[in-house]
C-alpha cells in the first residue's frame, strides 16, 4: 500500500502498534490501548513499540534524494492478570491464568512470525526482517500480576510504500 505523505510512514510506533493490536485481537487476544481513557479490562495485553537505530540502508529516489528505510525495534506486550476473581480466591488457578496469557502471547507471536503471517496484512508500510524475544519480566501487585514480554528485531520501510507525488 502506498503511503499519502512521509509523515504517515515515518509515524512507526503509532503504526506498528495499531497493527499488532489489530492482529492480536483478529487472534482472540484481549487487546487494550493503554492510551485509552477507557477503563481497562481485568485481564489484557498492552502493547508499546520503541523505534532503535537506522541501520544504514537507505532507498534511493530519482530526484537524488534518499531515506533510511531499515531500522532496530523493539516492541513490549504488557500482560495484565487479576490476582484473584469473584468465582475463587484459587492463587493456583490466577496464576494458571497469566501464565495462560503469556503462553498465548508466545505462542501467537513465536510461531506466526517464524512461519510468516497475517500480521503482513496489518503492517500497511513495513516487512518485519527479524523478530525474537530479548526478555521477561514479571511484577506482583497487589491486586494484579504483571508481565511484559519484550522482542527486538528490525523492519523495513516496504519499496512501494513511499508517496509518489
Amino acid at each position: 500500500m502506498e503511503a499519502t505523505t512521509n509523515t504517515e510512514i515515518f509515524a512507526f510506533e503509532s503504526n506498528i502498534n495499531q497493527a499488532f493490536r489489530e492482529w492480536f485481537t483478529d487472534q482472540g487476544i484481549e487487546v487494550f490501548d493503554k492510551s485509552s481513557a477507557d477503563t481497562p479490562p481485568n485481564d489484557y495485553v498492552g502493547i508499546s513499540t520503541e523505534i532503535g537505530a537506522a541501520t544504514g540502508h537507505y532507498t534511493a529516489f530519482t530526484d537524488g534524494q534518499f531515506a533510511f528505510d531499515q531500522y532496530s525495534f523493539t516492541v513490549t506486550f504488557t500482560i495484565t492478570a487479576r490476582r484473584f476473581n469473584d468465582a475463587s480466591d484459587d492463587a493456583e488457578e490466577i496464576d494458571t491464568l497469566l501464565h495462560s496469557l503469556m503462553a498465548q502471547v508466545r505462542a501467537t507471536v513465536s510461531y506466526k512470525i517464524a512461519r510468516g503471517s497475517d500480521l503482513e496484512g496489518f503492517l500497511e508500510f513495513y516487512a518485519i526482517n527479524t523478530f525474537m524475544p530479548s526478555g521477561t519480566s514479571i511484577d506482583q501487585a497487589a491486586d494484579k500480576d504483571v508481565c511484559e514480554l519484550s522482542y527486538e528485531g528490525q523492519f523495513t520501510i516496504k519499496p512501494g510504500a513511499w508517496p509518489t507525488n
